[in-house]
């Protein structure tokens, strides 16, 4: 019953998919209520129950379908759809050359990939001479207050790679960047042996949804990202 100019799908035939709210956007793809509640009115349920589209990840296909109006048919595919974008998203970023020159481009990297999880993720940037990534490995999953991999291991990756400087960034899903003892603790001596092994430690970057914490603009304030090696 609602307003032919108010649907989501018209709406942004005349006006642009970016003029589209959240709760529209969403609609478009639940495309139909179910007796006496709308499309609109579904999506607007599964936002107050989320809380924002980038929590939608979080969310298993038996959570979506108790939300009334959400089928198991539409939470696979609201979900695949949250993978597509994800895949898309990673593909543009690995098309593009990573030249390690700002910290922002590992900020967006994490966020990519790692931004929807809820686990700390240890990854591991590799660089040529020019600040070029030969590679990235994620060498930990958990937390840095329990170890999962060795120091000499990681500086063995990196000779194997013939890297001659490397970036450690990890995920805080809480919300919060700042770094703890532990990152703090862990950072120290990885930087004490990457000075005895001459590969840089350029940078450890921890990334959260809305902040992220760069030791080299923190901790290191002489410390130059741009020169790699």
């Amino acid at each position: 019953e609602m307003n032919q100019s108010l649907r989501p799908r018209e709406k942004a035939m005349k006006y642009g998919l970016d003029h589209l709210s959240d709760e529209e956007l969403l609609a478009l793809f639940i495309r139909n209520g179910i007796k006496d509640t709308s499309c609109i009115e579904i999506a607007g349920n599964l936002l107050d129950t989320i809380g924002s589209l980038n929590q939608l990840n979080l969310y298993s296909v038996e959570q979506l379908t108790a939300i009334k109006g959400i089928s198991q048919i539409k939470a696979i595919e609201l979900l695949g759809l949250v993978e597509f974008a994800k895949r898309y998203a990673q593909s543009v970023v690995s098309q593009e050359e990573l030249i390690v020159d700002h910290v922002d481009k590992i900020v967006k990297y994490m966020r990519i990939h790692y931004g929807n999880s809820s686990q700390e993720h240890g990854v591991i940037f590799y660089l040529d001479m020019k600040g070029r990534l030969i590679k990235e490995e994620c060498l930990f999953i958990g937390s840095m207050n329990v170890l999962t991999f060795s120091i000499q291991e990681l500086f063995k990756r990196a000779m194997l790679c013939d890297s001659c400087a490397l970036i450690i960034s990890h995920n805080h899903p809480l919300g919060k960047a700042k770094p703890s003892k532990a990152d703090h603790e862990m950072t120290q001596k990885i930087k004490e042996v990457s000075e005895l092994c001459d590969i840089r430690l350029v940078d450890h970057v921890i990334v959260s949804d809305s902040e992220y914490f760069s030791f080299a603009e923190n901790v290191w304030p002489s410390h130059d990202i741009i020169n790699t090696c």
